[in-house]
Parts: structure tokens; C-alpha cells; sequence
């Protein structure tokens, strides 16, 4: 009991701490974003620095997906899990990892295009490589080594499931991911799931990652386990149920959606977010008015309530957070769309928040795309409605 309730208290120590610094830190990722974008627009040429801009930019979607799987990973946010192809988001996530690894870490795949498919998310079908590979490397060093990479499909018979307490017979899909390193002692195997247990230096991890796979994995209804002797190698083994539900369309890429000059009150404590936006949307087609004083704005606002089409706010302020100044707008002109950016909050709030206006609800860091899409919409059902 002693055992499972300092397991328990760890846990609470975790989801904490991730709701503590998902709002800082979403907010200093979302200003390199928007720099970094700002950049990319302002190189004319296709070259090696604009390719570089690019790896940064992605980069920055593992950065976020990682924010979203912490706070998974501690109870503040739940995934809607849907039918899912997971090689295409494999061979993804091993491309960052090749770019992570020394050359004399050899990588092999064996990752067949159509196994089946699962009922999961892509960001934690990614976190799930990503950790285990960065665990591999961390195993191999500097030396030579080899890093797998496999997915396919396996057939589980009754005896087979047996011994393996929650499954059933049936169709898995496969994720196994082995190297060569150092291996771990067999003292050591029924602790590695444990949050915080880790056997690396203080610099080289936290100790969640894989306690942050083994939730991900048990909460898609699989079963991960590891084999490993030392000093030759491990390779984790991970079976998720196969669904016979069609994947989802990826949706193709389309053209940004453009402003038409429409006036926009953007508001947000941090100073460099304001700056992003004053030159991001301004390149979009709007016009835009930029406060890091949520009551300076809604001064602003009071004083000609009809000089804006749109509100973009941040949720947590100083003084007046962002509902509060959405509620003092709608107040003033009911109609007018409010967008509320946050670094933290939970997937199914966006209908609480209506009665204080807001008409919309996007997580930070925000990409380029991602606002102007949101913006064009808000603004085009306005017009509709009105």
C-alpha cells in the first residue's frame, strides 16, 4: 500500500508539474514559431536555409505534440482516438530520429505500408518512436551500433494471448524497436515502467518516457514488453489491437485562406507574441492592433466598438484574463467573433466558454495555417449570420 500510494503521489507530482509550465512554455514555443515563419516568408530562394527553417518548424510540431502527451500522460487533456494507419507516422518520426543520431548509428527498417489499422492518435503513435529511439540511442552512444525499426501485423492464438493478461486472441499491429547497446540488467526490467526510474544521468532524461509509452500503449488496449540481456542490446516489443474501421483521409494541403482587410484587436501578455502577430496577420490581409494589456485593449475597444471584425485573445493575463475581457466585449457587441488562444486547456471546454462569447478555441503555439483558416471561418460565418 506504502508502495502504490508514493507511485500514486510521483503521478500527482507530474500532472503538476505539466500544468505548471504547458502555459510558459507553449508561449516561448509559440514565438519561435512565429518567427521562424516570419523568416521563411522573407527568403526569396528554396535553399539550404530555407530547408533549415523547415526542420526547425517541425521540430517545434514534435515540441507541441510532446507538451500534449505530457498532459495526457497527467489527466488534463484526453485524445479522441480514431481509426489509424501508424507506418505513415513511423516513418515520420524515424526520419527526426535519424536526424538526432550519430552516422555510426545504422538504422534499418522494416515498416510494411498497410498493416491494418488501430484506434490512436498520431501524436502518440510519434511519442512512442520517438521515446523508445532516443531510449536506443542513448543505449548505443557514440559507438557503432544498429537501431530497427519494425511494424507489421501478427495473429495472437489463445495460448498466445494467455500470457498476456489483457489481450485477446486476435489481429495486433506491431511496433518493435531493438538496438545493440548496453542492454538492461534483469534486476532493473520490472522497474523501467516506473515513473521517474531512470538509470541515465541527470542531463540525459527525466525518467518518463517510458512510464509515458506504457500509458499510452495500455490506453489503446495493447501491451508492450521488453526483452534484454546485457550488453547485447534490447528490443521493446508493443502489440495495439487491430480495427477493421477505415483510417481517415489525410486532408491535402490547400492554399492559406486570405483577409480582405478586416480589422483585428489581438491581445496577449507576452510581448513577443504580440509582435509575431503584428507582422504575421498584416501578411494574411488584416489589419491588426496589437496590446500585451488585456485592459489597455479593452479600453481600446470601449472607446469604438466598431472598429474591429475580430478578437484574438489569450486565456491566462494578468489583471483581466481572457474570458473576462471576452465577456466585456460581448457586452458592448454580442455579435462580434472572439478567438481565445490558450497553452492549456482541456479539449472539452470549448462549449463552457461560449456564454463568455468566445466562438472558438485554439492551443498554442499556433501555426500560420492553422490561425488563418480559424480566422477566415469566424469571420465568414459572421458575415453569414449577419
Amino acid at each position: 500500500m506504502e508502495k502504490n500510494l508514493r507511485q500514486a503521489q510521483k503521478m500527482e507530482a507530474a500532472g503538476s508539474l505539466a500544468g505548471g509550465i504547458a502555459h510558459d512554455f507553449n508561449n516561448i514555443l509559440a514565438a519561435m514559431i512565429g518567427y521562424v515563419n516570419l523568416a521563411m516568408h522573407q527568403l526569396e530562394d528554396q535553399g539550404m536555409a530555407r530547408r533549415n527553417l523547415d526542420m526547425v518548424v517541425k521540430a517545434s510540431l514534435r515540441a507541441r505534440n510532446l507538451i500534449k502527451q505530457i498532459l495526457a500522460f497527467s489527466r488534463h487533456s484526453e485524445k479522441e482516438p480514431k481509426p489509424l494507419n501508424i507506418s505513415p507516422v513511423v516513418k515520420e518520426a524515424v526520419k527526426l530520429v535519424r536526424a538526432s543520431m550519430p552516422s555510426s548509428i545504422e538504422i534499418r527498417q522494416d515498416i510494411i505500408s498497410d498493416p491494418g489499422n488501430v484506434l490512436g492518435d498520431p501524436g502518440q503513435i510519434h511519442q512512442i518512436v520517438m521515446n523508445l529511439c532516443t531510449n536506443a540511442g542513448h543505449a548505443m552512444g557514440e559507438n557503432a551500433g544498429v537501431l530497427t525499426i519494425e511494424v507489421g501485423l501478427r495473429s495472437l492464438n489463445a495460448a498466445e494471448a494467455n500470457l498476456k493478461p489483457d489481450l485477446r486472441p486476435g489481429n495486433y499491429v506491431y511496433i518493435i524497436i531493438s538496438d545493440t547497446g548496453h542492454g538492461i540488467e534483469e534486476k532493473l526490467k520490472e522497474r523501467i515502467f516506473e515513473p521517474y526510474f531512470t538509470t541515465k544521468e541527470s542531463h540525459e532524461g527525466t525518467g518518463l518516457g517510458l512510464a509515458v509509452v506504457h500509458g499510452i500503449v495500455k490506453g489503446m488496449g495493447g501491451d508492450i514488453s521488453v526483452s534484454s540481456e546485457s550488453g547485447k542490446g534490447t528490443s521493446f516489443t508493443i502489440l495495439i489491437p487491430s480495427i477493421s474501421q477505415e483510417a481517415a483521409k489525410v486532408p491535402t494541403k490547400e492554399k492559406i485562406s486570405l483577409g480582405q482587410g478586416e480589422r483585428i484587436l489581438f491581445v496577449d501578455d507576452e510581448e513577443l507574441l504580440v509582435d509575431v502577430a503584428t507582422q504575421m496577420l498584416p501578411r494574411l490581409g488584416y489589419r491588426v492592433t496589437g496590446f500585451t494589456s488585456s485592459r489597455e485593449a479593452l479600453k481600446s475597444f470601449q472607446e469604438n466598438p466598431n472598429g474591429f471584425d475580430l478578437v484574438i485573445t489569450d486565456y491566462t493575463m494578468p489583471k483581466m484574463i481572457g474570458t473576462q475581457l471576452a465577456r466585456e466585449i460581448s457586452k458592448l457587441r454580442p455579435e462580434i467573433p472572439i478567438l481565445l488562444c490558450t497553452g492549456f486547456n482541456k479539449d472539452d471546454e470549448a462549449e463552457k466558454y461560449k456564454e463568455f462569447g468566445v466562438r472558438a478555441i485554439l492551443l498554442k503555439p499556433l501555426y500560420e495555417h492553422e490561425l488563418a483558416e480559424v480566422v477566415r471561418q469566424m469571420l465568414d460565418k459572421g458575415n453569414n449570420n449577419g
